[in-house]
């Protein structure tokens, strides 16, 4: 089973640009670090259940928590995280699109 979590470079910077993106809009990190806590439970969920959540193409499984979508793939040695989104800043045309 993967023990390894890895973050893509276009995870890191989804990840990067909601908490900006939280900081600014609330002018404080409050929000921010409480979404830090709550992605890293949800992380260590993936971690312990990597095949619970659905497969949505390709080995591409999707975890929806709270107003948030992880994507991610998992490996023998790792699991790959590839995307993260805000559903809240995403368009209304996204939320019907499967990946």
């Amino acid at each position: 089973m993967p023990n390894n979590i890895v973050w893509s470079q276009n995870a890191l910077n989804q990840f990067r640009s909601t908490v900006i993106y939280w900081d600014r809009r609330n002018q404080s990190q409050a929000y921010s670090k409480r979404l830090k806590h709550l992605l890293n439970r949800e992380i260590e969920l993936i971690r312990k259940y990597p095949y619970a959540f659905p497969e949505v193409a390709f080995g591409i499984r999707k975890m929806v928590f709270d107003n948030f979508i992880l994507n991610y793939l998992v490996f023998d040695d790792r699991i790959l995280i590839i995307h993260m989104y805000d559903c809240r800043q995403l368009g209304p045309d996204y939320r019907t699109k499967s990946i």
